[in-house]
């Protein structure tokens, strides 16, 4: 199905207007499930832009990792699960050293380096080939997870600690939404590049013997962690908008970028 479908035009239709009617009912709502006052902090803002790469990132290295892992490395879904678990508890365990570094450096440091780690095994991923070890694989799908383990505390605190209190209750439920959302787009938009790339819905595709699907697949996967990483890269520029310090210090900063 194109783009120039009925059904994909009125589904981007009907979205976009469902979108600028929930924004119009929160702006003028007493009550606001969203509080869009919130943006009005750059701060916020630029934690807010990081949320979404963040959740973009965690949500479609999770889609394509297994599915590369079992379509060019032919292993089994077990394994490939398997796989994965080493990552995610390296990510947990990221996470008090992470908030410990938060109150301690400035908060650009672990984002920075975070976001650097992750884009930087997306890149490792794209450039393997069937001669790749498995464990040099689970290696740099480790290092993705401790980079976005890194970034989620300061993040988190660089958006948030900057309001007024009365806001962050309302704030720290954006942030969540904005994690959800960025996952949701990111999963939609991943699988069009991974399918663009690989060409698997071209009229020749079915004509293609095996190992050529599986060359076809390889570069669509290639194209698509090429994608991941360079977005999350190009995201860490909204640390411009967030205060420097460490969060003991957000108060004061908050307080110069409300004047």
């Amino acid at each position: 199905m194109g783009w120039d479908e009925p059904v994909v035009r009125g589904g981007l239709t009907a979205g976009g207007a469902g979108l600028i009617t929930f924004l119009l009912w929160e702006w003028f709502c007493p009550f606001p499930l969203l509080e869009l006052r919130v943006f009005r902090s750059r701060s916020f803002v630029g934690g807010f832009v990081l949320t979404l790469s963040m959740g973009g990132g965690l949500y479609a290295s999770t889609y394509l990792i297994p599915l590369y892992l079992q379509q060019v490395g032919h292993l089994s879904a077990s394994t490939a699960g398997l796989m994965m678990l080493p990552a995610g508890l390296a990510m947990a365990a990221t996470f008090p050293f992470a908030g410990r570094m938060t109150d301690r450096v400035s908060r650009a440091i672990p984002i920075l380096c975070g976001g650097l780690l992750f884009a930087a095994s997306c890149v490792l991923i794209a450039l393997a080939d069937l001669g790749t070890a498995v464990m040099l694989l689970a290696l740099w799908i480790l290092l993705g997870r401790i980079g976005l383990g890194l970034m989620m505390p300061p993040i988190t605190a660089g958006a948030l600690m900057t309001l007024e209190p009365h806001l962050v209750p309302q704030a720290s439920g954006a942030v969540n939404f904005g994690r959800q959302l960025g996952g949701s787009f990111s999963v939609s938009l991943i699988s069009i590049v991974l399918d663009a790339a690989a060409g698997t819905h071209a009229a020749g595709y079915a004509l293609l013997d095996e190992a050529e699907r599986r060359a076809a697949l390889g570069h669509g996967f290639h194209v698509a962690f090429l994608a991941l990483a360079g977005v999350l890269a190009l995201s860490l520029l909204a640390l411009l908008l967030m205060p420097r310090g460490p969060a003991r210090d957000a108060r004061q900063d908050g307080a110069r970028d409300a004047r």
